[in-house]
């Protein structure tokens, strides 16, 4: 007898002690829920002084900032999407003609060159600037006489 007493006894004590391990869990449980409520009481008190401040409902002025965002979002994504667009576009009509052997500098074409069409061209180019060079030169002659015989005329004779 006295051994299931002892038995009972043990039992007792491990049901005490489940009992208190069950309690201090309860425990922690409720003081965590005390502090959080605490901390929502002050968050919900600093959201109702922002309110009172700036006259908007806190959730409200939250829904029109996430729309402003999407909007923004969505007008960047636009014009993101236009400049890939573009750039491909550009980078295409390059490919293309450099491709096609076709090369340009602004507004002034270069002629796709062969050996033989390169050498006439230069000639022709070469031609047209000894032309451009003669005329300025000759522009430039009746100048110079000009001002060495105004020179002469202001200088005194000794």
């Amino acid at each position: 007898m006295s051994e299931e007493k002892s038995i009972e006894s043990g039992k007792d004590k491990a049901a005490g002690l489940v009992k208190s391990v069950w309690l201090a869990g309860l425990g922690a449980y409720g003081k965590t829920l005390d502090s959080a409520q605490g901390q929502i009481d002050t968050i919900s008190g600093k959201v109702k002084e922002v309110e009172t401040k700036t006259g908007k409902n806190f959730t409200t002025f939250f829904e029109e900032l996430v729309v402003k965002g999407k909007s923004l979002e969505e007008e960047s994504q636009g014009k993101l999407s236009e400049a890939k667009e573009k750039a491909s576009v550009n980078y295409e009509e390059l490919l293309t003609q450099l491709k096609s052997g076709v090369k340009s500098i602004g507004s002034f074409p270069l002629a796709k060159m062969t050996k033989s069409g390169s050498s006439e061209q230069l000639k022709d180019i070469s031609t047209k600037l000894d032309e451009i060079l003669e005329q300025v030169n000759k522009s430039a002659k009746p100048k110079a006489k000009r001002a060495a015989s105004a020179q002469k005329v202001s200088e005194p004779a000794e």
